[in-house]
């Protein structure tokens, strides 16, 4: 297997040499060798990177953009602010929707004014499905905006809240102008009609919004929606590139089997971002800035938080950006996010394709077919006690889809519309593609499509941030639980 390998390699065949790494993935995993996969991979780097070198019909998608619904987070312009300063030749957007400023606003004024917290699930579900039916309707029967149809319902609710909530509108419409004059702005509304494929994704859009509160699955739809439409790289304004440049004395010190670890990407971040904030920034403030995880990674290594901070503390200003390459892809398939410190961990916080691709159009349709799914058996306006199982087990994992919002479960979107649907249709595609056998382990396929260079794996990022962990709907508990 190894000398089938040596000569897809040699003749530069990617679809082959990933396949025999899948194969060799399975007997390693048979043999309880998983050490084994990630040791052989990184040390055939440098061959895999000489075959991508070789071949000449992958290229990289144009165009680089985030997306944001309702009022961006200061922290995260300052996360776009290094991507800016680390691509070049490239265009850089934020996509936002003008008539959907409020987004982020509904849900707690919804929770508040109701009182949902001492509400049990069906009561809960009861009220959104008032609330989505009511704005909705406005929205339709008086041709009015989200925004102004929210601020409608609103008033009905409470006056006094209302007139808050306006003066938070005009704040965010004037912080948006102003965003606009140093950052590329597209409104997504402008475009409703080129960027969603049909009135249903829109529609879905809308109901994420609307109905569930969850921004991160109306982003979800429009990623995608956008890279069909146009191509390019999407990127979650919780990420930030590679950060190996600013710590590579203590990555030669300690080596990758210590520093290889989330937490330790998180605190990285942390300190980064401050070194951003505050170019003279001294060891005791970034001490009280990273105060809460400075323990657990004294655990790790007693040696390396100082390390670290000494590496900041050193960093020169020309220094703080390193130019980043956007990877090189088929014209038909996609690349997605990959976590460097865990084989086989894919993420949607970033996603690469040219305009057209024909495996984002299939995510798309099964994505359709998944949310029809939801809506034929009641999932979306029921509460999922009462909604109708249907006889297919594998959609039926959606039946909790209202559940996201109020128990704090981000499964079910995780497989609607995030990055377990990408990877479920990466698998799925991957046994066609390179002509495996069905029987073969889904895990060591998933390692094989992370090969560096040459799989869809976008590994050069730090997906793990301080902000990342404090996102919404991709908590990672444990890391939230050090920070707090």
């Amino acid at each position: 297997m190894f000398n089938k390998m040596k000569i897809s390699l040699s003749s530069c065949d990617i679809t082959e040499t990933i396949r025999n790494i899948a194969l060799i993935n399975e007997i390693l995993l048979d043999l309880k060798l998983n050490d084994m996969v990630c040791l052989y991979l990184n040390n055939l780097d440098f061959l895999f990177k000489e075959v991508l070198n070789n071949t000449h019909h992958l290229t990289s998608p144009n165009g680089v953009f985030f997306i944001w619904i309702g009022d961006i987070p200061t922290s995260s312009l300052t996360y776009i602010d290094v991507w800016i300063n680390s691509i070049s030749n490239e265009k850089i957007s934020l996509w936002y929707d003008s008539q959907f400023l409020l987004a982020g606003k509904l849900r707690k004024i919804i929770h508040s004014t109701y009182k949902l917290n001492n509400k049990d699930s069906k009561d809960v579900i009861q009220i959104q499905n008032y609330v989505f039916k009511e704005i909705k309707e406005s929205m339709m029967n008086n041709n009015l905006s989200g925004d102004d149809a929210i601020i409608d319902f609103v008033y009905k609710l409470d006056k006094g809240i209302c007139i808050t909530l306006k003066e938070k509108y005009n704040a965010i419409k004037r912080r948006y102008k102003h965003i606009g004059s140093y950052i590329d702005l597209v409104d997504i509304n402008y475009f409703i009609k080129d960027v969603f494929l049909s009135n249903f994704y829109y529609d879905c859009y809308i109901m994420e919004i609307l109905l569930r509160y969850n921004l991160a699955a109306a982003s979800d739809i429009t990623r995608l929606s956008i890279l069909y439409r146009y191509g390019g790289t999407y990127i979650d304004v919780d990420t930030l590139p590679s950060l190996e440049h600013v710590f590579k004395r203590t990555n030669e010190t300690l080596g990758n089997n210590i520093l290889n670890k989330n937490i330790i990407d998180v605190f990285k971040s942390q300190l980064y971002i401050e070194k951003i904030k505050n170019n003279n920034i001294v060891k005791v403030d970034l001490l009280k800035a990273t105060k809460k995880l400075y323990p657990a990674l004294r655990e790790i290594n007693k040696y390396l938080p100082d390390l670290l901070i000494e590496d900041i503390e050193k960093l020169k200003v020309e220094n703080l950006y390193e130019k980043h390459s956007i990877k090189k892809i088929d014209a038909n398939l996609f690349s997605m996010s990959a976590n460097k410190n865990s084989i086989g961990e894919f993420n949607n916080n970033i996603i690469s394709a040219h305009s057209n691709s024909k495996s984002i159009k299939i995510v798309l349709n099964e994505m359709k077919k998944r949310y029809n799914y939801i809506s034929e058996h009641g999932f979306d306006l029921l509460n999922s006690s009462t909604a109708s199982l249907g006889k297919n087990d594998y959609y039926n994992r959606l039946k909790n889809y209202r559940f996201d919002a109020i128990d704090n479960d981000d499964y079910v979107t995780l497989i609607t519309s995030g990055p377990s649907l990408l990877l479920e249709v990466s698998i799925g595609l991957s046994y066609d593609i390179l002509k495996m056998d069905y029987s073969t382990n889904q895990v060591s396929l998933s390692y094989a499509l992370q090969t560096p260079h040459l799989g869809i794996g976008y590994t050069d990022q730090t997906m793990y941030t301080s902000d990342h962990i404090k996102s919404s709907w991709m908590k990672n508990k444990e890391l939230e639980d050090t920070m707090v």
